[in-house]
């Protein structure tokens, strides 16, 4: 059973190198000006208080570490067990892992039990890639097909499932299959072109979707992601082991076909300031 708890999050950043152009940032310095470091605040549109590290006068560099604070609490204001909080931990890291393609240092916090500490090193993230980088670190990731009760339910809608509550006080649908249930995932392209999210089921999975689909040819059905429609589509065929989801932004299928590459996060986990201050 997961626990649910409500996570608050924020990042600081440490870079050891520059960031770009002067047209992505303001910086700051504070320190000397006899090549010693120095140490700049910076602010940009993904990033509104990082901080740089690096020699005064030296050129921009491209890779850049970065520490990430999440903080996890408990139903009724308690923490999450400590079983949790590593099974957080460990989804996170094969998440980034993914798609940083880059080591990544993740663990919880000796000194606090409820934070997790993420240390990356990358070359410069875009906000597209940043914003990656956040979902697949908070968002919980759990992806269901549902039976809509033959409703042709809007993209965006936020559903209740047999899979938990989204406290709308709407019907509860049916989950039909899972992330929970999917061996595989990865992006791939459509007959368009368009960017898509292939997936295969394990057997049981194959065995109740198929049975599911052959018995509603020309009825809808939705995908749902973290309890939000991301597509309705009718039912053409049975289908088996395989699908597609389709609908998405090339980042958005991204971060869906990692999701479903890893376990959905046990605990939902968001950024906090340094506790350190």
């Amino acid at each position: 059973m997961r626990v649910l708890v409500v996570v608050t999050l924020l990042f600081v950043m440490l870079a050891f190198a520059g960031c770009g152009g002067a047209d992505e940032e303001t910086a700051v310095p504070v320190g000397g000006t006899d090549g010693s470091p120095s140490v700049e605040t910076i602010a940009t549109a993904t990033s509104p208080t990082a901080t740089v590290t690096r020699p005064v006068g030296a050129s921009p560099q491209r890779e850049i570490a970065s520490r990430f604070f999440l903080r996890a609490s408990g139903e009724a204001g308690q923490p999450p067990g400590a079983e949790l909080v590593q099974s957080a931990s460990d989804v996170v890291k094969q998440r980034l892992e993914a798609f940083l393609e880059t080591g990544v240092r993740i663990s919880p916090d000796p000194a606090h039990p409820e934070l997790i500490v993420a240390n990356i090193v990358t070359t410069q993230l875009t906000e597209a890639e940043m914003a990656t980088v956040v979902g697949l670190m908070t968002e919980t990731g759990l992806m269901e097909i549902i039976d809509t009760q033959g409703s042709a339910l809007a993209v965006g809608a936020v559903v209740s499932t047999t899979l938990g509550a989204a406290g709308d006080g709407g019907p509860t649908y049916e989950t039909i299959v899972s992330g929970l249930d999917v061996s595989r995932a990865y992006v791939t392209t459509d007959q368009f072109g368009m960017e898509v999210v292939g997936f295969a089921l394990d057997d049981d999975g194959a065995a109740r979707f198929e049975a599911y689909t052959g018995a509603h040819i020309g009825q809808p059905m939705s995908v749902v992601v973290d309890k939000r429609v991301v597509n309705t589509a009718t039912v053409m065929d049975a289908i088996g082991s395989e699908g597609v989801i389709s609908r998405l932004t090339g980042d958005e299928a991204v971060k869906l076909a990692i999701q479903l590459d890893s376990d959905p996060l046990p605990i939902p986990l968001s950024l906090i300031d340094d506790p350190a201050g």
